[in-house]
């Protein structure tokens, strides 16, 4: 029969078998494409194996933001070797680095402004810099054993995990400029904290009085999809600090630039916590969206590269979104970026 008269199925022969057209949802699932309609995670089971091209995604990004500390350096929001602290500029180290390379230092106080004339929330140097991936702890739970009954059986019950998201050290790696400006980041940490230990400086009033650790910061990670800007997983480091300063790093520089390991220290450890995108949406307080995000593609559809200044989270509902339904989800988090 003609496939071409206006009829819906047709059928050939070929070897003295026929097929007919109605029968290839069959064929197609013999040849493991299934129809979405028919894949069921939750009812049914697949009994042979499937290619499943609706339910995956690839991880095409993976964002580290690092929250400034706030550091007692400066004595304005402009940071200049002329602002410092009385008590800092007897540090020859950190005033020759706020000398040179102001914006690096201001990298570390969240009070000072940010080269274009903005305020930030993020250390964007270490962001920008970052060539690893930030490893997390695995999430393990002790065990507890019953008294031994006469016949010497006990019986285990679980524990808790809390401990795994206590105390955690890893290490990231990082690309430097020809500044090393990576290094004197940490090294100017390392010398505020060894300033404070002396007795030389001080944290800001207001951090002492109510107890806060000002030189401490949190790292959010944000594993983004194939589409540049849905959240697939989501996790925060609290009460991160800067636990060495790579100098050994410096005895024998690659040929392809400076490139380190930072050593760092976090007390708390969570992933997909909501209370971890609403706490970043407040972080990330700068920026007016209403004016219009970054588009991830030009008019052209090629990719838009252009840099971001304001990252925000954005909630999107299915019902408003076609990607969303499509990932069979009843609403996604989105990683959005403003200039304004």
């Amino acid at each position: 029969m003609n496939p071409l008269d206006g009829k819906s199925s047709f059928s050939y022969s070929e070897n003295n078998k026929k097929f007919d057209i109605s029968n290839s949802e069959l064929l197609m699932a013999n040849n493991l494409f299934i129809k979405r309609t028919d894949v069921d995670w939750y009812s049914k089971c697949n009994r042979f194996g499937w290619i499943d091209p609706f339910n995956n995604d690839r991880v095409t990004k993976e964002y580290l933001f690092f929250t400034k500390p706030d550091l007692n350096l400066f004595t304005s929001s402009t940071p200049s070797a002329a602002y410092l602290d009385d008590n800092i500029k007897r540090n020859p180290i950190i005033y020759e680095a706020a000398e040179r390379m102001p914006y690096t230092v201001a990298q570390l106080e969240s009070s000072v402004k940010h080269p274009d004339g903005n305020y930030g929330s993020f250390m964007f140097l270490l962001s920008n810099a970052v060539s690893s991936k930030l490893d997390l702890p695995g999430i393990s739970a002790d065990s507890q054993e019953s008294t031994k009954n006469i016949m010497g059986s006990v019986i285990s019950y679980r524990g808790h995990s809390l401990k795994s998201d206590n105390g955690y050290d890893f290490t990231l790696s990082f690309k430097d400029t020809a500044y090393l400006e990576i290094y004197t980041l940490a090294k100017v940490y390392d010398e505020w904290e060894r300033m404070v230990k002396q007795g030389i400086a001080a944290p800001k009033k207001m951090y002492i009085e109510n107890h806060t650790l000002s030189d401490q910061f949190s790292i959010y990670k944000f594993l983004i999809g194939s589409d540049g800007e849905t959240i697939l997983y989501y996790a925060k480091l609290t009460g991160c600090y800067f636990s060495d300063v790579p100098r050994t790093d410096l005895g024998d520089p690659s040929d392809e630039g400076f490139k380190y390991s930072l050593s760092f220290h976090a007390q708390f450890v969570e992933d997909m916590n909501p209370y971890i995108l609403s706490e970043f949406t407040h972080v990330s307080k700068f920026g007016n969206p209403s004016k219009g995000y970054l588009p991830i593609y030009n008019s052209e559809v090629t990719v838009n590269n252009q840099w971001g200044r304001y990252p925000k989270i954005v909630k999107v509902y299915k019902d408003n979104d076609k990607r969303v339904e499509r990932r069979g989800v009843e609403y996604d988090y989105r990683l959005k970026w403003c200039n304004n």
